[in-house]
This record gives structure tokens, C-alpha cells and sequence, in this order.
């Protein structure tokens, strides 16, 4: 059994630190015995690395339940033939989110007027709440743009490829196709996601900038809110609540722990916004 210990480095990354017999290396690495030479002793510990990397990652998840879209940087200590191969794989958990005086970011008349223009043409029931709405937007986009925001670019792919999917369902229901579409507007998939890709970091850039800002304000997900939400999700599908957790405990409950911190932030810059206005 490989001895590897876990590091929770800062709040924002892991490090593993492997040490690997070597015999269990090529039994790891899948190597038969009769290979030699440098080449296939570098070939055989990139296996292994990436193969005890991954499982340590998986592994790690349901102890710290972020969802990863960087690549682990790997440190080797010693890798010498004979010898235990020692290396340390350090993987960034989070983005960087280096948030500004966001309390003191304030809304321009800009920011006011281009609201009521959108706002002036809906139904005057529903005028209030999207005023709120495109203001706190507006706000957030501020701070945003005050901020220094790390997006990673797998995150935007990953986002722009659902954006995608979405969009051609809306085709498909509307009995059109993404070729008449591409066909109409002189596109094709590449700029069809490079368009995508560019709304994706958008949104993305806001939703981290939120998501920052509820770690600084303490308003990140409590055990009590994960727990309320499984109980409102459980109502809707019918899954006991231990399954639809265990359903849930990787990715996807990650996610559900962002959309509530996201949902408190918004509360808290929709008082600012309050504030602003009175």
C-alpha cells in the first residue's frame, strides 16, 4: 500500500505527498518486469504518478468537496532506480478571488438609467423586482470588475459547452437545427462556443466574485442549509434522503453548497443596493 499523506495547504488548495516502494511502482505503473533503460523507468513512474494522483484526488473529494478545474503540479523529491520515488502533487482547489472594498463600489447614474430603460417596458407588477434584480447585477459587476478574478479556462469551457447544449435544445424544440442556425448567421460550432465561452466567463467572473464575497462576509453554506435543501430536493424526487445525499456528496453537492452561498450573497449586495437607493 502506497503511504501518501494529505495536506490541506490553505483554503484554496491540497497537497499530497507520496512515497511509493519499488516494487509496488511497476506493479502500479503496470510494467512487466523485463523492462529496462531510462526511457521505460520515465515511463513507468509517469504512470504511476498519474495513477496515484487521481485516485488521491478522488479520494479526497468527500473530505474536501470543491470542484477541481486545475491540473495538479507535481514535485518530485527523489526518483532515483532502487530507491522509494518520493514526489508531492499540489492541486489548486479554488480560483484566486482577490475581492476590492466592495462595500465602498457604489452604482453610477449610467448603471441607474440604462435599469429603468430595461425596466419601463415590462408589466408595472413585476417593475420593482426586476429594478432589484439589474441593479444588484450592475453592483456586482462593478465589483467585479474592481477585483482581480481568477476564472480558469476549464471552468469556462465546461460552462460554454452546457450554454451550447441548451441552446440546441431550444432548437430542437422550436423544430430548427444547429445547421439552418449555422447556415442563417454564416457561423459554425467554433464561433458558436467561442460566443458562448465569452458569456460564460461573464457569468462566471460574477458568480465567483459572489462566491467571494460570502466566504468574507461568512455567509457560505452551513451544514443546516445543505441538510434543508437535500429536505426540499427530497420533495420534489422520490429518493430516500441518505441516497439522494450520497447522490450528491461529490460534484453536484459542491455546487448545491455554491448556489446557497451565491443566493446569501445576492441577499447581502441587494441590501447594498437598498442602501444606495434610500
Amino acid at each position: 500500500m502506497t503511504n501518501y499523506t494529505t495536506e490541506k495547504a490553505d483554503k484554496t488548495s491540497i497537497c499530497f505527498h507520496f512515497r511509493v516502494p519499488p516494487g509496488e511502482l511497476r506493479a502500479r505503473a503496470g510494467t512487466a518486469g523485463a523492462q529496462t533503460g531510462a526511457a521505460a523507468r520515465t515511463a513507468m513512474v509517469r504512470r504511476a504518478v498519474d495513477a496515484l494522483v487521481s485516485d488521491a484526488c478522488r479520494k479526497a473529494v468527500s473530505e474536501y468537496p470543491d470542484i477541481v478545474y486545475f491540473k495538479p503540479a507535481v514535485t518530485m523529491a527523489q526518483n532515483l532506480p532502487g530507491r522509494d520515488l518520493i514526489f508531492s502533487a499540489h492541486i489548486q482547489t479554488r480560483p484566486v478571488c482577490r475581492l476590492c472594498d466592495y462595500r465602498a463600489v457604489r452604482l453610477t447614474q449610467e448603471d441607474r438609467t440604462l435599469v429603468e430603460q430595461a425596466v419601463k417596458d415590462i408589466p408595472e407588477s413585476e417593475q420593482d423586482a426586476t429594478r432589484l434584480y439589474l441593479l444588484q447585477a450592475a453592483l456586482i459587476g462593478r465589483i467585479a470588475g474592481e477585483s482581480t478574478i481568477e476564472v480558469p479556462q476549464a471552468m469556462v469551457d465546461e460552462r460554454a459547452v452546457n450554454m451550447a447544449e441548451e441552446f440546441k435544445k431550444r432548437l430542437e424544440m422550436g423544430r430548427d437545427s444547429l445547421d439552418t442556425y449555422y447556415q442563417e448567421t454564416g457561423t459554425d460550432e467554433n464561433q458558436m462556443l467561442a460566443d458562448f465561452a465569452a458569456d460564460a466567463e461573464n457569468q462566471l467572473r460574477s458568480r465567483l466574485t459572489m462566491l467571494a464575497i460570502a466566504h468574507e462576509e461568512g455567509l457560505e453554506a452551513s451544514a443546516a442549509d445543505y441538510d434543508e435543501q437535500l429536505r426540499c430536493l427530497g420533495e420534489r424526487y422520490p429518493l430516500p434522503p441518505e441516497q439522494l445525499r450520497a447522490l450528491l456528496e461529490a460534484g453536484e453537492g459542491a455546487r448545491l453548497r455554491q448556489d446557497i452561498a451565491v443566493s446569501k450573497a445576492a441577499g447581502f449586495i441587494g441590501e447594498l443596493v437598498a442602501k444606495q437607493s434610500a
